[in-house]
């Protein structure tokens, strides 16, 4: 198995989700199959799940079969990779490539008791085109129908002989003199302006093919100038997450808001204390905080959200510890923004949809949940 990040936005999101996680515990366990890369953890308080996602389409080079046997069975092929990590040692390694190197090519070779990492190199360019539903076919340009040439009549006289032309008078000479005269102007002025249409659209082609190798370009200034760090990570053995699973609900109040904002908001209450109520109804959402000396609210309006969903006249009051969310579920530096979903008596949910560049409406995902604290 192999896959290589070498964009710019992916590599930056990879990074960020796995500094997220070093917060969570000591190790980290990843599973790789057909269609792409899946995390799940527990964290070590035991109060938080993450199920995270990355699709084949989000990583530059995605090959599950890399040094695989050729005379495998479908079955053996499609067996699922599972390996685990220390998760301080991947994501520090991980933390090089933004400080300097561009590119991460991570791979494993199955059965084996290591995983070859190799930072910097050649990126590589993954240029996504919309394919056609029909193919495309150049149009001809329009053009005048050729029109039957006219035959010239031949008047005749009484005994039937042709009649001899009528000479043409000077005026009339010099009359189809300036017709002919003008209509080669027309026809080199339609030429010029089809010469001209051509070299506009010939420019066009060009600068778009520009911009399609200008990566490939980028790319080969790199590979001469870059220096390749290769490292050899062991694996090791814990007890498989596989199993832990998140069972499906309805919420009863969801929104999205600002990913930044929020975590302002967790920092700041934590100065107060170490648990946070979380009071949502039809018009705000309030966060409160509460210590020996006194409580601090902060009040959304529900009009100041990117988005709000709940049920008509509900009132919904849960507490959590604020050291958790703080450390573990907001992650401003993952997305812009993110979903959070309540249901009371029931673990949180926040919902990150990380963009896969040059692919629409298609995500990597990060869904965290944490218990809340329930009185007895």
């Amino acid at each position: 198995m192999r896959f290589v990040l070498s964009e710019k936005t992916a590599v930056s999101s990879f990074l960020n989700f796995f500094s997220l996680l070093k917060n969570w515990c000591s190790t980290v366990e990843c599973r790789f199959d057909l269609d792409g890369m899946t995390i799940s953890m527990l964290s070590q308080s035991q109060v938080c799940i993450c199920k995270a996602r990355f699709p084949t389409q989000y990583f530059q080079l995605y090959d599950f079969r890399y040094k695989e046997p050729l005379n495998q069975t479908d079955e053996e092929y499609a067996r699922m990779i599972t390996i685990a990590m220390h998760i301080g040692t991947f994501t520090d390694i991980l933390a090089q490539t933004a400080a300097k190197y561009e590119v991460i090519d991570f791979s494993y070779v199955r059965d084996q008791d290591t995983v070859h990492i190799c930072l910097g190199g050649t990126p590589i360019v993954v240029v996504r085109e919309e394919i056609a539903t029909a193919a495309e076919s150049e149009q001809p340009t329009e053009s005048e129908q050729p029109t039957e040439s006219e035959q010239p009549i031949i008047e005749l006289d009484a005994k039937g002989k042709p009649k001899k032309p009528k000479k043409k008078t000077k005026k009339q000479l010099m009359e189809e003199k300036k017709k002919e005269e003008k209509e080669q102007e027309e026809k080199e002025q339609e030429e010029k302006e089809q010469e001209k249409k051509e070299q506009e659209e010939k420019e066009q082609e060009e600068k778009e093919q520009e911009e399609k190798i200008d990566g490939k370009k980028k790319i080969e200034a790199i590979a001469a100038t870059s220096i390749q760090l290769e490292f050899e990570l062991p694996l090791i053995i814990i007890e498989s997450n596989e199993d832990l699973v998140v069972p499906e609900m309805e919420y009863n109040v969801g929104f999205v808001m600002n990913t930044k904002e929020l975590s302002d908001m967790i920092h700041g209450l934590h100065k107060f204390g170490d648990t946070i109520s979380i009071i949502t109804n039809d018009t705000s959402i309030k966060l409160v905080s509460k210590n020996e000396v006194g409580s601090t609210c902060i009040n959304i309006p529900i009009d100041l959200l990117s988005s709000f969903e709940g049920i008509d006249g509900e009132v919904l009051n849960m507490t959590f510890r604020t050291p958790i969310f703080e450390k573990l579920c907001i992650a401003p530096k993952l997305t812009e923004n993110v979903e959070v979903q309540i249901t009371e008596n029931m673990p949180i949910a926040f919902r990150y949809l990380i963009p896969i560049v040059g692919v629409e409406d298609e995500y990597a995902s990060v869904n965290i949940y944490a218990a809340p604290i329930i009185e007895e």
